[in-house]
């Protein structure tokens, strides 16, 4: 009897790791306490600094680690996504600045020079490119991302020529649900107008993508 290979009609990506390579040695270092630390703070900061002279880095660098701390642990027990807007917004409150007429420029410019060092960091192989534009004629492709900003994730996709290989793109801080929630799975099945047996899930966490995605019964690729 002849061992015959599934026939998906779609191919499921991950995008951090799986087709996108972070490469966390093109973060700026900062010092920290003395110690180099690899972190967007000190350009953050820096920016803070326009705005209110008075806020040290010391100060400010404490709010952002403890804020963050807190809220990706309540993101991880919830599944439920903190956007980058959200954390931002939640940092300028802990500095007592969030009544001030300034806050929602200050804000937009914390977001900006965040995300502007992590578009920089995020790699893309030409090998992934050549694979998602072989498969695109055989298979419907769909990205599912837990991404805080959205923007980030679709302006690397266009600097990269391959967002319009997608179907589908799903991204956590647009849908609410971040992976392996099943939720995220079904929505881009919902969307894909398939059956969970008719696509293949790839991505390189073994619980985020691999349990997510087997969990609503998606045959899966562990990278």
């Amino acid at each position: 009897m002849k061992n015959v290979m599934p026939r998906y009609k779609a191919l499921l990506f991950d995008l951090c790791d799986t087709l996108v390579p972070l490469n966390f040695s093109r973060l700026p270092t900062v010092a920290v306490k003395g110690q180099p630390v690899q972190s967007t703070g000190g350009l953050i900061h820096d920016v803070l600094k326009v705005f209110y002279p008075h806020v040290t880095f010391d100060e400010f660098y404490s709010v952002l680690s403890e804020t963050t701390r807190q809220l990706h642990l309540t993101r991880d027990q919830e599944l439920r996504e903190v956007t980058s807007e959200q954390r931002f917004q939640k940092i300028i409150e802990r500095l007592h600045l969030g009544t001030d007429p300034g806050a929602k420029r200050l804000l937009d410019r914390m977001i900006s020079t965040h995300t502007d060092q992590i578009v920089q960091m995020m790699e893309f192989p030409e090998s992934h490119r050549q694979v998602l534009k072989k498969y695109h004629g055989r298979y419907r492709l769909g990205l599912v991302s837990n991404f805080d900003h959205a923007p980030t994730v679709y302006r690397v996709l266009e600097r990269e020529g391959v967002r319009d290989l997608f179907q589908e793109i799903l991204i956590s801080a647009e849908v609410g649900w971040r992976k392996p929630h099943r939720e995220i799975f079904q929505l881009v099945l919902d969307r894909m107008r398939l059956d969970p047996e008719e696509a293949l899930f790839i991505g390189d966490s073994l619980l985020f993508d691999v349990a997510g995605a087997k969990q609503i019964g998606m045959d899966t690729v562990w990278l």
